[in-house]
């Protein structure tokens, strides 16, 4: 009598593969709650020394993220829903979607990787465009600002925020700034002032050359900027800070 040996397809061997995985991984891996996951993240986070505006960003991102979805496990998370979240987000305010899609990005990018979920539940979320908010300043407005700018009694603080808005440098970089850096077409900033640590050229506008005509140039090694001494000076900034106090702090994305 001849015996019939049943053997499955692939796809139904492929199957019955990921469900004995995933029956496996249930009984020996811990499965952490999004909340949990969100908390050893953030914990990482803190040891690699992250910048303090980085950790409040997550924070307030964590907090955009209802109660109900922070109580799920990682692979229980309906995929829609954290799209949706993110959308809702979005409609208000667009920067903070922004900061939790990459968040809940990152939660799932370190919980696939550390084995505490299967799935990575983040791959509906689409990226948020953001674009810039740009001022419009037309030549009425700029000539208003110039009349009072001449009119002002401190010329570094004018030159200072005027140089910003006109070049779009930050503010730090721009008051350690050195006359033998400033040549008559263009600005040099040197690669030891800049974030960056790469020299980077700004070619003048004529906002940037009225800007600078309001200080007499100095010699070649002097700062443009009168340096202050004393306790109420950083050492950081103490080589070139103006002595108007606040000039060096100027927002960064005001500028």
């Amino acid at each position: 009598m001849a015996t019939h040996v049943v053997c499955p397809s692939n796809q139904s061997a492929e199957k019955i593969r990921k469900e004995l995985v995933e029956s496996r991984w249930q009984e020996t891996v811990d499965r952490p709650t999004l909340s949990e996951a969100y908390n050893r993240y953030k914990k990482q986070k803190t040891i690699e020394q992250k910048s303090t505006s980085f950790l409040q960003q997550i924070d307030q991102a964590w907090r955009c993220i209802p109660t109900s979805l922070r109580r799920m496990e990682l692979d229980d998370v309906p995929l829609h829903s954290l799209a949706d979240l993110v959308i809702s987000v979005a409609v208000e305010r667009k920067g903070t979607a922004f900061h939790v899609r990459r968040l809940l990005k990152a939660i799932y990018k370190m919980a696939v990787t550390n084995e505490w979920c299967i799935k990575d539940r983040t791959i509906t979320i689409a990226p948020i465009k953001l674009r810039p908010k740009r001022l419009l300043v037309d030549n009425d407005q700029i000539t208003i600002v110039l009349n009072t700018a001449r009119q002002h009694p401190d010329k570094h603080k004018v030159c200072a925020l005027l140089l910003c808005a006109a070049i779009g440098q930050r503010g730090a970089e721009i008051m350690r700034l050195h006359w033998e850096d400033v040549l008559p077409d263009r600005i040099i900033f040197p690669a030891e002032i800049r974030k960056q640590r790469e020299e980077h050229i700004v070619w003048l506008n004529e906002l940037a050359r009225e800007a600078l005509s309001f200080l007499p140039r100095g010699t070649v090694r002097f700062s443009l900027w009168p340096i202050v001494t004393g306790s109420q000076t950083s050492g950081r900034y103490k080589r070139g800070r103006p002595r108007s106090r606040g000039l060096v702090f100027i927002s960064y994305e005001r500028r």
